[in-house]
């Protein structure tokens, strides 16, 4: 492995080169105990970090990060972050109509360094899917949604204020939220493996396209304690089952 570059905040070189200025370098360096080129370094660069307007205990004068793919960035951030916000459909598409529409002289200068129009729909594509990905918007299936999520937060808060109106006066030892959820159990398999050419190849012996099914019955108190999960199986003389 490679030696690792040691990194100093620009408020320890501000210092250092103020100690040359006073002691000169070969006893600045022997008080400071660095290494003589990193200090002289330092002092080269005395006027552009003596000009540094930044945090002090930063380690570069900035300049040295990861470009953004786009000058205008910021704004194609905030227009995905509002398109979600909305519930609205968000694609890499709807994206490269953004930028068509209010940043169309970029795009043409961009689209003439390129081969052809499918190649600058490629390039951009994956340009926009790296600067979704920096900043944390991902891929994802879509959800159908019946009401916006505003009005979900508002109906959960009206349901709120009304439970505790009625049901204030019980302990969270007395409060139960019960849920079910139902479960499939041997399910048959969705697709065999057959003799290719073969007439019936893909005949089963007593095919039962239907699953087994019982439901989960989940209860936790207010207090937080859960109570054990309660099995109901349906058809079946004495199905009880607790775990």
């Amino acid at each position: 492995m490679g030696r690792k570059q040691r990194g100093y905040p620009v408020k320890v070189k501000l210092a250092a080169i103020g100690l040359v200025e006073i002691v000169g370098l070969p006893t600045a360096v022997e008080h400071l105990g660095y290494p003589h080129s990193t200090v002289h370094r330092w002092w080269q660069a005395r006027a552009k970090l003596r000009a540094f307007k930044g945090n002090k205990l930063s380690k570069t004068t900035k300049g040295q990060g990861r470009k953004e793919s786009f000058p205008f960035t910021p704004a194609l951030i905030t227009f995905m972050k509002d398109i979600r916000r909305d519930e609205d459909w968000l694609t890499t598409s709807i994206m490269i109509a953004f930028i068509q529409e209010h940043y169309e002289e970029w795009y043409q200068g961009y689209a003439a360094t390129k081969k052809s129009e499918q190649s600058c729909r490629r390039s951009l594509e994956r340009l926009l899917q790296r600067t979704a990905a920096r900043y944390g918007v991902s891929t994802q299936k879509p959800q159908e949604t019946k009401l916006p999520s505003g009005d979900l937060e508002r109906i959960k808060t009206d349901f709120a204020l009304r439970f505790w109106e009625k049901y204030g006066d019980y302990g969270a030892s007395e409060i139960y939220n019960v849920d079910e959820t139902a479960i499939q159990f041997d399910m048959p398999p969705s697709k065999i493996w057959g003799i290719k050419g073969r007439k019936g190849s893909a005949k089963v012996q007593d095919l039962n396209k239907h699953c087994g099914r019982m439901t989960a019955v989940l209860t936790i108190r207010a207090d937080g304690k859960k109570l054990p999960i309660l099995f109901i199986l349906r058809g079946k003389v004495g199905g009880f089952d607790r775990l």
